[in-house]
């Protein structure tokens, strides 16, 4: 079962309608008065009832559509620079890290601000993990990404994967330079593509654990139409790899990508194959409500690729975002921890 979010829980500042209410009734009893000295009263009285309702809406009060911040966990944001000079931003859930930390990467034009992400991030953070989640090029369709010498065009239509490197070598170093010793990467969706990526190709780094969250294995399995890839390559080599080319659906993307993005999607294949140079314990997890994605066989067909250190979960009821089921997914996450991490050392160096 699933514990409903309670947005009410806005420790001091409490809830948004009960804020409402007292502050109807004091205000009626406030004397509006011509004297200067009534009127300094009154703006300080009703400006203490302005700061108090922003401060509510931004707890998460029921009228803001938020999510509330528990009282147990601490955030701090983030910035940090990539080796190519992008400049990401990100959160930092639950106390500064001291041993373990989870690097958290989004998926497909998403953000570690969105509702879903943050949730999880929370829900980690309360259960005493700290969690450095980070934006990656990726986040958007077309956004402007700031560099140390401007700005620099990002975004689901124009990253490439192999770029994707570059974010979470930035990410990680963050959460080691801020005292973590060791890594658990977890991606969700094309961000757990990019984790598994990068895991496989950097079996130097301090990772002890992999964490894929609904990877889309089938779509990277399934090769692009030689038409699509070839409509890619003459824009590429004409000298236009930012042209956006039509897919034929719609998706995530609304139907586009650039022609250079296509083209490095294409050299991934199915990634499935690349757990078996890893050297840390996996965790894999679905919805049960994504079939479109993945499930129960994309699970399996994972386990029989490293069947001594994989764990495979289905969260009852979720969807691709987890919408609803987020502390499932953290209480997977930590279990899981508790289970094949906890006392895993860090690689040397």
């Amino acid at each position: 079962m699933v514990r409903p979010f309670d947005h009410r829980r806005g420790g001091e500042c409490g809830d948004l309608r009960e804020r409402s209410s007292a502050a109807s009734s004091r205000s009626s009893s406030i004397a509006i008065g011509p004297d200067a000295e009534t009127k300094r009263e009154t703006r300080k009285k009703w400006g203490w009832i302005l700061a108090q309702a922003v401060i509510d809406a931004m707890r998460g009060g029921p009228r803001s559509g938020g999510v509330a911040l528990p009282d147990s966990v601490t955030e701090e944001l983030l910035h940090a620079y990539t080796s190519d000079g992008l400049l990401l931003e990100g959160v930092r859930h639950g106390p500064p890290p001291s041993d373990l930390a989870i690097v958290y990467m989004h998926g497909v034009r998403s953000s570690v601000f969105r509702q879903g992400h943050v949730r999880v991030g929370r829900e980690l953070g309360a259960a005493g993990y700290t969690v450095i989640a980070g934006n990656n090029r990726g986040s958007g369709l077309a956004t402007p990404l700031p560099t140390r010498d401007g700005v620099r065009l990002g975004g689901a239509w124009f990253e490439r994967l192999e770029d994707a490197a570059e974010d979470l070598d930035a990410w990680i170093d963050l959460a080691l330079a801020s005292g973590a010793r060791r890594i658990v990467l977890l991606g969700h969706s094309l961000g757990a593509v990019k984790a598994l990526l990068y895991t496989s190709a950097r079996p130097d780094r301090e990772l002890v654990g992999l964490i894929l969250a609904s990877p889309p294995l089938r779509g990277f399995a399934a090769r692009p139409g030689e038409d699509l890839l070839a409509r890619a390559r003459e824009a590429v080599n004409a000298g236009r790899p930012q042209e956006l080319v039509d897919l034929g659906t719609a998706g995530l993307t609304f139907g586009r990508l650039s022609a250079a993005t296509i083209l490095s999607r294409s050299l991934v294949g199915d990634p499935s194959g690349l757990l078996v140079t890893t050297s840390c314990p996996v965790l894999a997890m679905y919805g049960t409500d994504e079939a479109a994605v993945g499930g129960e066989s994309d699970l399996e067909r994972l386990r029989q690729v490293i069947p001594d250190r994989f764990t495979g979960a289905m969260i009852a009821g979720a969807n691709h975002l987890y919408s609803g089921h987020e502390r499932d997914v953290a209480d997977a996450i930590t279990r899981w921890i508790d289970s094949a991490v906890s006392l895993r050392p860090a690689a040397a160096r």
